[in-house]
């Protein structure tokens, strides 16, 4: 994945730093329990006793979920304008609901319903159309690459099409490997968690049967974004795990995690080799290498476009006098008697004239006969003949 990633890295334009993005999806429950903490002597006295700490709720509710599509970078300018996703199951949540809980969103969460509450191949369509429209006019001279997991709908033919079509080089993160080397997973979903916890909490106090609802959970949720997902730069997670280009700012936790000194990372930034690439596939799957390199191959061949030029317009032709004539003169004075020049006559237009019949030309006489009014020669160059002497 390193050696990957270091091409991806190699292969960047150089027209600006180079845009490193990682999307992962997560489960956020209804239904929050607290961790572990400190309690109070009338609380342990009141735990001991039938009327315990918990919330007296319904199975179902417990298990009501959502799922949450993050997507973080390594430039804080940009994390604010990253789309952010929250899909809900169409049979919890009605259409009241669903109108309310959207009436007032951010202008980078969006909402949506699905028959099951996961995130599959339609969405990642979705998701790239949307990341493509927040950083159209970011990402001017600078590339960008999406780090994700090797979940199936990542990687389907139709999302790697999207991926390719909108210029974004994709590098996966091997399977069962996402807990020491993404992002979202060691470094970011900890503090959106906890944070979560605590201000469902919060809002669970101010209802009357401190019970959590759907657009309470939205709120929550964008709450949350603005505290501690678009507030904090995440770059010390990207160099944290390799993944700027180089290994040499690999956190020590990290390479403990993967078992392996710092004196052994060497990794090179050529192109990978199939081999490495079924390693990073999880068993049983058809390693699409064409369509993931395809991204790569059109970053290399993009151009952006240009901003035009703000030209002078051109200037308003003279109008020609009037009865003015742009014919054919015998001699230079004659033109400057007229007051018309060489250019205007070439530019302007001849004046349209009406149409009349043409008039046949006169008959033109033969040059062997003595009254012709016109003759090829003079008659003292003309030979005499026997022929053309009179009769006698």
């Amino acid at each position: 994945m390193w050696c990957w990633s270091n091409l991806l890295n190699k292969h960047a334009r150089p027209g600006g730093p180079c845009i490193r993005i990682n999307f992962d999806e997560t489960n956020v429950r209804l239904h929050t329990t607290p961790g572990k903490g400190h309690l109070t002597v009338e609380a342990i006295r009141l735990r001991r006793t039938p009327l315990s700490l918990t919330r007296n709720v319904k199975a179902g509710y417990t298990k009501a979920a959502a799922t949450h599509l993050m997507s973080v970078c390594d430039d804080a300018a940009l994390q604010k304008s990253l789309p952010q996703i929250l899909i809900l199951n169409q049979s919890l949540v009605s259409d009241v609901v669903f109108a309310e809980l959207t009436a007032s969103l951010p202008a980078n969460v969006y909402v949506y319903r699905q028959p099951k509450a996961w995130v599959n191949g339609t969405t990642m369509c979705e998701y790239v159309r949307l990341l493509a429209r927040h950083l159209a006019l970011l990402r001017v001279g600078r590339s960008v690459i999406v780090y994700s997991d090797a979940y199936r709908s990542h990687f389907s033919p139709a999302v790697l099409q999207a991926f390719a079509r909108h210029n974004f080089m994709v590098c996966l993160i091997p399977a069962k490997m996402t807990w020491a080397l993404q992002p979202c997973d060691t470094h970011v979903f900890v503090e959106y968690k906890r944070a979560l916890v605590r201000i469902l909490e919060e809002f669970a106090l101010c209802t009357d049967s401190g019970k959590i609802t759907w657009v309470l959970l939205v709120s929550a949720i964008c709450r949350v974004l603005t505290e501690i997902v678009e507030s904090k730069p995440w770059v010390k997670a990207f160099l944290d795990l390799g993944l700027t280009g180089h290994q040499r700012l690999v956190s020590d936790r990290c390479l403990s995690k993967l078992e392996l000194r710092r004196a052994d990372v060497q990794v090179s930034d050529t192109f990978v080799t199939l081999q490495q690439l079924e390693d990073i596939f999880p068993k049983k799957c058809i390693v699409p290498a064409g369509a993931l390199f395809a991204g790569l191959v059109r970053e290399q061949n993009r151009t952006d476009p240009e901003i035009p030029e703000r030209r002078r317009p051109p200037s308003p032709s003279p109008v020609p006098p009037k009865n003015a004539w742009y014919g054919r003169t015998r001699s230079a004075t004659a033109a400057k008697a007229q007051g018309a020049s060489t250019a205007s006559a070439s530019t302007a237009p001849a004046p349209c004239q009406s149409w009349a019949p043409k008039a046949p030309p006169p008959p033109r006489l033969p040059p062997y006969l003595p009254n012709a009014k016109r003759m090829n020669k003079r008659p003292s160059q003309r030979a005499l003949s026997p022929q053309s002497l009179p009769p006698q």
